[in-house]
């Protein structure tokens, strides 16, 4: 049998021993929260909200969104989580036509564990038809940076 070591066990058992960052080990879990309220004018396709700032250097460990049913009868309502960049790089498109929640940035190919490398927004987007008036969405990051 052979036995393998992460890349921060090569790290701290190496020789002369390498440094962990704080985002590796030892660093305190940070949470940031958000919640936001649609106008009575509605949120247009293509719209977007931006949700939390990250500072450079986090990393991201995952989140969580809530929503109230967001479909203005037209049965598609949808959102997607990016990093005002890439529009689903935390969140693929998920559908927020009923009420529901759903995990962000859990997965490798979501960013799990991504470090920042510049102060980031992440951003949430409206897709298929426009976010009900007056409904709410809310959630949480949770990010570890020292």
């Amino acid at each position: 049998m052979t036995a393998y070591k992460s890349d921060q066990e090569t790290k701290r058992t190496a020789t002369p021993q390498k440094m962990l960052g704080t985002n590796e080990h030892g660093g305190r879990v940070r949470v940031s929260y958000f919640n936001y309220t649609v106008p009575t004018a509605t949120l247009a396709v293509n719209d977007t909200l931006n949700l939390v700032t990250l500072p450079k250097g986090a990393r991201i460990l995952r989140g969580h969104v809530a929503w109230e049913a967001m479909s203005t009868a037209g049965g598609t309502a949808q959102i997607q989580i990016g990093d005002g960049t890439t529009a689903n790089k935390y969140l693929d498109t998920t559908s927020v036509d009923a009420a529901g929640s759903s995990a962000f940035a859990d997965t490798i190919a979501l960013s799990y564990g991504e470090e920042l490398s510049a102060e980031t927004t992440l951003v949430a987007k409206a897709v298929g038809e426009a976010w009900a008036a007056t409904k709410k969405i809310a959630g949480h990051v949770l990010w570890v940076v020292d």
